[in-house]
């Protein structure tokens, strides 16, 4: 499973530099960068920070991409009693 995330956009539309944000949540702009282009994941307290900043709930700026998860594999539902 990977994390992906809307931050750039949200950050865009609040028209915020990198360094902006960075100083609002109190982390480096090399963080928001790495936020931002997905190969750092947030802390929960940053990915929470963001999102109480930007007034939205955290799913709607962080989301799972569940392709790979096995788990998402239909399995067909056995009846135990006739196993």
């Amino acid at each position: 499973m990977e994390l992906k995330n809307k931050l750039e956009e949200f950050r865009k539309n609040a028209v915020l530099e990198q360094k902006e944000l960075a100083k609002i949540l109190g982390i480096s702009q090399q963080t928001v960068q790495n936020i931002e282009n997905g190969t750092l994941d947030p802390p929960i307290d940053t990915a929470l920070k963001i999102s109480k900043y930007f007034n939205v709930m955290i799913d709607d700026i962080f989301m799972l991409d569940e392709q790979d998860n096995p788990r998402n594999t239909e399995q067909p539902h056995r009846d135990p009693a006739n196993s």
